[in-house]
C-alpha cells in the first residue's frame, strides 16, 4: 500500500539515526499520522531496540500501526524482554516489518510469533531493498548473510 511505503521510508530515515549496526528504526501510527518514533541507540553498557525504547514510554497503543526496519527479536541476551513480546503485550495489531532478520536464531521466528499473537504482519520492502541492507551494515550481514 501507498502509506506503507511513505511509513516505511521514515522508518529507514529514523533508522539513520543510530550510531549502532545493525540500525533500526521504528515507529507507530496512529490515524494515519506518525504518534511517535525511535531508532536503536546505546546508553552507556546498554543497547535499546528500537521497537523497546517505543514500547516501554507508550501505553494503550491498540489503535496503532507499528513500523520497523528490522524483524523484531524474540531473545535478548541481556535477558530482557523481547521486542516480539513488547509488541503482543502494548495490544498493537498491526506490524509492518522492512527486512525479515538474516540472524537465524531470530529469522522469521519473530514474525510468526506476532502472527501466533493475532498480530497482523506484512513485509513492505518495495524498491527499498538496497537502503534496508545497507542499514544492516556490512559485518552483520557477513556474520549472518
Amino acid at each position: 500500500m501507498k502509506e506503507d511505503n511513505f511509513f516505511m521510508k521514515k522508518a529507514i530515515a529514523e533508522a539513520r539515526k543510530s550510531r549502532l549496526f545493525p540500525k533500526v528504526g521504528a515507529l507507530v501510527v496512529k490515524n494515519e499520522k506518525i504518534f511517535c518514533r525511535s531508532h536503536r541507540e546505546n546508553f552507556g553498557i546498554k543497547s535499546v531496540h528500537a521497537e523497546e525504547m517505543i514500547l516501554l514510554f507508550n501505553r494503550n497503543l491498540s489503535d496503532t500501526s507499528l513500523y520497523m526496519t528490522l524483524e523484531p527479536c524474540i531473545y535478548r541476551n541481556d535477558g530482557e524482554k523481547s521486542c516480539t513480546d513488547l509488541i503482543i503485550d502494548s495490544g498493537i495489531k498491526k506490524v509492518i516489518i522492512g527486512f525479515k532478520d538474516l540472524n537465524l536464531k531470530n529469522s522469521g521466528k519473530g514474525i510468526t510469533k506476532l502472527k501466533e499473537a493475532g498480530v497482523s504482519v506484512s513485509i513492505v520492502s518495495n524498491g527499498m531493498e538496497k537502503e534496508l541492507l545497507e542499514l544492516l551494515g556490512a559485518g552483520y550481514i557477513q556474520k549472518h548473510g
